[in-house]
């Protein structure tokens, strides 16, 4: 969490990448998954596997592969994501801070046990969603929107 914190009064790249405000809702966000042992996967969860952002290797793979993870005497497994959940929940606080930050959070969906993005809520496409053509931002969001669709 100090890093999260040092980043924010560092500006390592020269600009506020994320707030305060930011960084206190994401991780809230993020430890809300402390309390999640359930099969079903979090919006948290769901974009670390889309980003690869940690925890996301072979061994996880072969450990999804095993047959005797779903006990609950498997400790090994359980010891495992104790050790390494720090690094998860660091790594994760910043990106959802950054995502917060960039209008993106909303965008993203748990629909079904899949993440599903729908531009239309997403703050950096707010004008073109709209098809508000009078907008200032309008042609710039156009353009960003059709950089990244492709």
């Amino acid at each position: 969490m100090w890093q999260d914190i040092s980043l924010i009064i560092r500006k390592p790249d020269g600009s506020q990448a994320f707030t305060f405000s930011n960084m206190w809702s994401a991780a809230k966000e993020v430890y809300r998954d402390l309390r999640h042992f359930s099969d079903t996967p979090t919006k948290c969860q769901l974009i670390n596997e889309w980003l690869g952002v940690n925890d996301m290797d072979m061994n996880l793979y072969a450990e999804r592969m095993r047959t005797d993870v779903h006990n609950k005497y498997n400790f090994t497994n359980l010891a495992f994501k104790f050790a390494s959940r720090p690094d998860y929940y660091n790594r994760m606080t910043i990106i959802v801070a950054k995502m917060k930050a960039d209008g993106i959070w909303d965008a993203l969906e748990v629909k079904d046990g899949q993440l599903v993005y729908n531009y239309k809520k997403d703050k950096r496409f707010s004008a073109y969603a709209n098809g508000n053509t009078s907008d200032p931002n309008y042609n710039k969001q156009a353009s960003l929107y059709h950089t990244i669709a492709e």
